[in-house]
């Protein structure tokens, strides 16, 4: 794993400050399904998630904080399967590999169309993964 962004930075004020609103939001309201439809020859057009843009600054936050690497999330994902690395006890407890290995699966599984933040947004895991992030990095 690489190294996270240093500490002092204040990339990461932005990013305590954001999941600050963000704990103030609905998870409903922060995501919004697009298109899933099929225009008028009959060609269907498949349905995307679209999320609120506070989503998307943190997404942006997490790449320049060095948060979101390019590791194997795929493999350590499958070590710990998902049930027990999405469980809320593992995510309070996870180590700093763990923690950024979560994230960089959550935000790179997302491309896929897997519905990955939504999902986390809706069960309070990425707020979790957020809290136990600043509790890493501030220790």
């Amino acid at each position: 794993m690489d190294a996270l962004v240093d500490a002092a930075s204040p990339m990461w004020s932005q990013l305590w400050a954001l999941t600050s609103r963000l704990r103030e939001m609905d998870p409903i309201e922060l995501v919004r399904v697009q298109g899933g439809g099929r225009d008028e020859k009959g060609v269907i057009d498949m349905p995307w998630i679209d999320y609120d843009p506070i989503i998307y600054v943190i997404e942006k936050l997490l790449y320049e904080l060095k948060v979101i690497q390019g590791l194997d999330w795929g493999e350590w994902l499958s070590d710990r399967g998902l049930e027990n690395a999405m469980a809320l006890t593992s995510v309070e407890s996870g180590s700093l590999l763990d923690t950024v290995s979560m994230m960089t699966a959550i935000f790179r599984s997302e491309r896929f169309g897997s519905g990955a933040i939504a999902e986390t947004l809706r069960n309070g895991a990425l707020l979790a993964l957020l809290d136990r992030l600043r509790r890493l990095v501030e220790s």
